[in-house]
């Protein structure tokens, strides 16, 4: 990781991704603290190595309390403990909606640290009857990839929100259906109804 990000540094390569899904943190507490100190330390000797590259690091987090990092409060935790301006965070609607965050709620709290938006919208609830492609993505992952404002997540506050702290970075639709099985008819779709939203706030 330390060679990596100090060649993206060269190549003026401005942020890496991380995405924290790793498996399951251990349940006892006394090994889970244990956990959690790995990660602290690796963290700030990467938060370090990024900051002499010129590199932000922005983490991805999951939705399930079993993971060490997975919603607003175990995320601002571990930026509390790093206090790194190398570190942020991939604000990601799918993943916050379905930790219980409220979604305009997370930006605001992390400001400028907030370094990439994952926009996406999902539903954790039947819609109709299920088709058996449906039941088996519901049984697998527990949530249905919807069209944008179809869905659960506050896709207008969220807008709202990146305005307000004055976000200027990427907006990447990380997810979406297909229309009529066509990838990029959905793409397209997705694509207009960002860039309505945005215009329309």
């Amino acid at each position: 990781m330390q060679r990596l990000i100090e060649s993206m540094g060269h190549a003026g390569v401005p942020y890496v991704h991380f995405y924290l899904s790793a498996d399951a943190a251990p349940q006892d507490p006394d090994e889970r603290q244990t956990a959690w100190n790995g990660l602290v330390a690796i963290y700030r000797e990467l938060g370090q190595i990024a900051a002499d590259a010129g590199v932000q690091i922005s983490t991805h987090t999951f939705h399930v309390p079993d993971r060490l990092i997975w919603n607003q409060e175990t995320f601002g935790n571990l930026m509390a403990e790093t206090d790194s301006p190398a570190h942020g965070l991939t604000f990601c609607q799918g993943k916050s909606q379905m930790a219980g965050d409220d979604l305009p709620g997370v930006i605001r709290h992390f400001g400028d640290k907030v370094f990439m938006v994952h926009v996406r919208d999902i539903a954790t609830k039947p819609q109709g009857p299920p088709t058996p492609e449906i039941e088996k993505r519901w049984a697998d992952l527990g949530y249905l990839e919807v069209p944008f404002g179809s869905g659960e997540v506050d896709m207008l506050g969220t807008i709202r929100a990146l305005k307000d702290i004055n976000y200027k970075g990427q907006i990447y639709p990380e997810h979406f259906p297909a229309i009529a099985g066509d990838h990029a008819a959905g793409l397209a779709w997705t694509i207009g109804y960002i860039r309505a939203l945005d215009q329309a706030v």
